[in-house]
């Protein structure tokens, strides 16, 4: 920073780390800034590609700014899952061993990469989130869930207000317990729980 070697703001904030996205697309929004470079100018870039660790990148979106940019544009999921379907996920001898024949949950996976370029800057600020692009019919409409904490607790069954229909039941890592009914609407009336 004293000697002027700051980079660029890049910074993803939406959508979160390893979020599950089942629609056709997704915005993603975020920070690019160069508050230091000159005249404030900046040339920011949005890519993505296949795996945790891509070794090629598909350019989304990308602009000239002399301000602060929050929306970058949406990513065609239609296209991410087309390229995923013949990725191969490279073997990891550190990483977890699935059964054979079970479907390998990176498969669905891909990186989202922010560059942000200012004029007079040297060094680039980049930013990454890796996320996961699914197609699943059997997805229960209303489903998945952001829960905003982790949720690595077993899930549980049992029917919390008498409607004689079982509710999920949902402890995350934040102290709460969530109650969510089949239609994935969340119980919150602990009056009528009996």
């Amino acid at each position: 920073v004293v000697q002027g070697n700051s980079p660029p703001e890049a910074a993803i904030e939406s959508p979160a780390w390893y979020e599950p996205l089942t629609g056709s697309s997704v915005e993603v929004t975020g920070l690019a800034r160069a508050r230091f470079a000159t005249g404030g100018q900046f040339h920011w870039k949005l890519m993505w590609g296949a795996g945790q660790a891509p070794s090629s990148w598909t350019t989304v979106s990308e602009g000239q700014s002399s301000g602060t940019v929050t929306d970058f544009g949406k990513i065609n999921l239609e296209t991410v899952r087309q390229a995923l379907a013949t990725y191969v996920v490279p073997p990891d001898a550190g990483g977890p061993t699935f059964a054979a024949g079970e479907p390998n949950p990176f498969q669905h996976e891909f990186t989202v990469q922010l560059e942000v370029e200012g004029q007079g800057i040297a060094m680039t600020g980049i930013d990454r989130r890796v996320l996961s692009a699914l197609s699943d019919p059997s997805l229960v409409a209303g489903f998945p869930k952001q829960l905003g904490s982790g949720g690595e607790a077993p899930t549980r069954y049992a029917d919390l207000n008498g409607d004689n229909v079982q509710e999920l039941i949902v402890p995350t890592e934040d102290g709460a317990v969530h109650a969510f009914e089949p239609n994935g609407s969340e119980l919150k009336d602990r009056k009528s729980v009996v």
